[in-house]
């Protein structure tokens, strides 16, 4: 069952998403995100889990902040999908590739804040490679694919900006 169900999903990352394939994907994986991240924050609230962030009605937005926002979305992406990239480079077996992928996303998680950050932060960041491999990195392609990972990230957090504008906990 395990080996038939690997070879469903390298059939599927062996097929990279070109054109309005890549668009798709990345408006699945950003709704899949923030569904997830929505529905993990609910559980918190109910269990009383403390999530690490930013101090309640500060002011984050400048002039500069969309600027800002994007280009650590790229510098984010670039460093979390670049090990993909040697992984492919060196023909490792997908599901080594996607074992580090899960360890990067871990990383990425707790660098946001702590252990409970890998689940809201670390599961965008598995997304986020996921995403990146299905859009060429799988192909050793290098561009595209973090192109495509960087704007569905930048996308990400733009709309929790916007949430939590919404909810008074930034002002303008």
């Amino acid at each position: 069952m395990g080996v038939v169900l690997m070879l469903k999903i390298e059939s599927w990352f062996k097929e990279e998403a070109k054109g309005t394939a890549v668009l798709f994907y990345m408006v699945i994986f950003l709704i899949l995100d923030l569904f997830l991240n929505c529905l993990i924050s609910m559980l918190f609230d109910v269990f009383n889990v403390v999530v690490p962030h930013s101090e309640p009605n500060s002011s984050i937005l400048t002039f500069y902040f969309p600027i800002i926002l994007l280009g650590m979305a790229f510098i984010e992406e670039i460093f979390f999908r670049f090990p993909l990239v040697l992984l492919v480079a060196l023909k490792l077996r997908l599901w080594i590739i996607l074992a580090v992928s899960v360890i990067l996303s871990i990383i990425f998680g707790l660098l946001h804040g702590g252990i409970p950050n890998i689940f809201l932060q670390g599961i965008g960041g598995l997304f986020y490679s996921i995403l990146f491999l299905k859009c060429g990195g799988y192909h050793g392609k290098l561009i595209k694919p973090l192109a495509a990972a960087a704007f569905t990230h930048f996308f990400f957090n733009g709309v929790l900006v916007l949430m939590c504008l919404a909810q008074g906990i930034y002002k303008i």
